[in-house]
């Protein structure tokens, strides 16, 4: 039998049917905010314990994320989907990935317009995704284990971004890009973007030293390393898991001070550094 402090744990994945815990285990976990999520036999998330009732500054936290103004949140989009697209160049060069590749994701970061209404996320997110897993790589909720993978450790990430958000009060339906009223995580996904490289970056090393097709125990275990690896934020090199934390209360900064310019988001570290 192994033992843990409740603040030695990150995260409880229930990932096969014969998983359970207690209802006081429960109770514990959301009183120390660490998040319970729930995969489906593909393992896809498919949805986690909310702790929506835990904030006690909630009510005005909404009420500063409904006078943020228009062309406030698409400054802050704006400086979100070039964070993604610079930390994709990165994952690129990482992985040694063609560089001309490179010098066009470089070259469409440039042309991101406020609010992204050119959508420069979308072009980005073809060129990045065939440079890096291959001309016929289909991005979506495929069986096969890249896609797996993406779905797999993107949940990690996002449930981690929603805790924070929680734990701050924020209403995540309210989102800054995402408006979708069938979507109840609206700021989570828009919050996740610049994060994503870094799941990308870590599945393309699972996939290229491996053999088997199969999502497996220890492509899982691998996966949730990324939570440790190190990024720069604040012009401080911190683990990513540490990184969520930080952006998270930027965002708060943002929102009482109508304006992007708090915004603090990860950046990937290149090999050589």
């Amino acid at each position: 039998v192994k033992y843990f402090l409740f603040s030695e744990i990150d995260a409880i994945i229930f990932d096969h049917p014969k998983c359970y815990l207690t209802q006081s285990l429960v109770v514990k976990c959301v009183e120390n905010y660490i998040p319970i999520i729930f995969f489906d036999e593909k393992h896809s998330p498919i949805t986690e314990v909310n702790m929506n009732f835990r904030s006690t500054v909630r009510l005005s936290r909404i009420s500063l994320q409904l006078q943020m103004l228009g062309k406030t949140k698409d400054r802050i989009w704006k400086k979100i989907v070039m964070k993604k697209i610079l930390n994709q160049t990165k994952c690129l060069e990482n992985n040694l990935v063609y560089s001309n590749k490179v010098k066009e994701l470089i070259a469409v970061a440039k042309e991101v317009s406020v609010g992204d209404r050119n959508n420069r996320e979308a072009l980005a997110a073809r060129i990045y995704f065939q440079a890096l897993y291959g001309n016929k790589f289909k991005r979506g909720r495929y069986d096969d284990l890249t896609n797996a993978g993406l779905n797999y450790g993107y949940a990690i990430i996002r449930s981690f971004i929603k805790t924070e958000l929680v734990k701050h009060g924020f209403e995540m339906r309210m989102g800054i890009k995402h408006y979708s009223t069938e979507n109840p995580f609206n700021l989570s996904d828009d919050i996740i973007e610049p994060y994503r490289p870094f799941i990308d970056n870590k599945v393309y090393e699972i996939i290229n030293n491996k053999e088997s097709e199969s999502f497996g125990k220890c492509e899982k275990k691998k996966l949730l390393e990324v939570l440790h690896d190190k990024c720069i934020i604040d012009n401080k090199v911190l683990y990513l898991l540490d990184s969520i934390r930080i952006t998270i209360q930027s965002l708060i900064q943002c929102y009482e001070k109508n304006s992007p310019t708090p915004l603090k988001l990860p950046q990937m570290i290149g090999v050589e550094s």
